[in-house]
């Protein structure tokens, strides 16, 4: 009877550190999506500041290019303010000499009857209407130069307005992403308490279940793809030639964006799983050859591409390390295999994730 009562206390136990397991591994897989959101918001944050860095910049030339039109044209206004008053003193210059004739002079050609008089006023007025008329041209010029200068310096300070504009954009938007690096930190904090929790709750079953070898069980006891970050085994033996990240072609002069690891192997070396999972697709797929992605759970997925033979269907299971394909050829009639990681749909950097050889 004691017996009996032990017996179904110790299930009863691992019943509910079973349940306690599976709720903890629900929560982290919660608190992954939740992490999955704030990177997209974050990512979206820093095209925002990068776009309004940009357009600030770009406000920096533009304010420098009209400031110099607009010395330019001071510059100019004041060439003409100068030679415009150089021809009015001119002007006066010869229309005090004039007024100064002796009676034999001005005097004398006013009043005289000589049948030159006309002849003489018109030459008068030819002179001083020329010497008007250079004015006149001046102070058109000056006029014209101003309204320019009046234009320039409206937009002056348009582009100023707007530089302040991105300027302001720019400082809320590191606001919210120094709010989100801090989401995001008490996330992956959020993340190791419950991995703590799961490692010990994971203790505490095996110490309690030592007899039990069910299939949930076994699936409780394992640990999760997220636990084994940075421990994960490679999937060849092999050089990477090109990594995960941004890469410039030098020549074409444009850039690339790698996904995953371009991984260069001996001929038909053996392709290993990096964790256990389920075969999702095992075929050909256009660009990347022969390919098997698998589901490890949780969203997180690995894919395997330009491969030789296939040993593996969609619907298999796979263990951790077990043989799924050869390699292929890779690009310049090399031998190797393309190599993934996402979770959910985004690719993630291998090197975080799987164990340097």
């Amino acid at each position: 009877m004691f017996c009996d009562q032990s017996i179904k206390t110790t299930d009863h136990i691992i019943e509910e550190l079973a349940i306690e397991v599976s709720k903890a591994k629900h929560q982290l897989f919660k608190e992954n999506k939740v992490e999955r959101k704030v990177k997209s918001v974050m990512f979206d944050l820093e095209k925002r500041i990068a776009k309004a860095s940009e357009k600030r910049s770009k406000m920096k030339d533009e304010i420098y290019s009209v400031q110099q039109e607009i010395n330019f044209l001071n510059q100019k206004i004041d060439l003409s303010n100068e030679k415009m008053h150089k021809q009015r003193r001119y002007l006066a210059h010869r229309l005090k000499a004039i007024y100064k004739l002796s009676d034999s002079g001005l005097v004398h050609l006013l009043f005289s009857e000589d049948i030159n008089f006309d002849k003489n006023m018109k030459y008068l007025n030819i002179v001083v209407n020329d010497d008007l008329n250079v004015i006149a041209d001046y102070k058109l010029n000056l006029s014209a130069l101003k309204i320019q200068k009046n234009k320039l310096s409206t937009k002056h300070q348009e582009l100023i307005a707007a530089q302040s504009k991105y300027k302001k954009q720019e400082v809320a938007l590191e606001k919210d992403q120094i709010s989100q690096n801090k989401v995001l930190k008490a996330i992956k904090q959020a993340q190791l308490s419950k991995l703590k929790k799961i490692q010990s709750l994971r203790g505490k079953l095996k110490a309690s279940s030592l007899s039990v070898v069910d299939r949930t069980m076994k699936k409780l006891l394992e640990k999760t793809f997220f636990e084994l970050k940075g421990k994960l085994t490679p999937p060849v033996k092999g050089t990477v030639l090109i990594d995960y990240g941004i890469h410039t072609d030098t020549e074409y002069a444009n850039s690339i964006r790698y996904k995953g690891n371009l991984i260069e192997t001996d001929p038909e070396e053996n392709v290993l799983t990096i964790y256990s999972g389920e075969v999702k697709y095992s075929g050909q797929m256009p660009g990347y050859g022969n390919i098997i992605i698998i589901d490890h759970g949780q969203s997180y997925y690995s894919v395997y591409a330009h491969l030789k033979k296939l040993e593996v269907s969609a619907g298999d299971s796979v263990k951790p390390q077990q043989q799924i394909a050869k390699t292929g050829m890779i690009n310049n009639n090399k031998n190797g295999v393309y190599f993934e990681l996402r979770h959910f749909s985004d690719p993630i950097d291998p090197k975080l994730w799987v164990a340097q050889q």
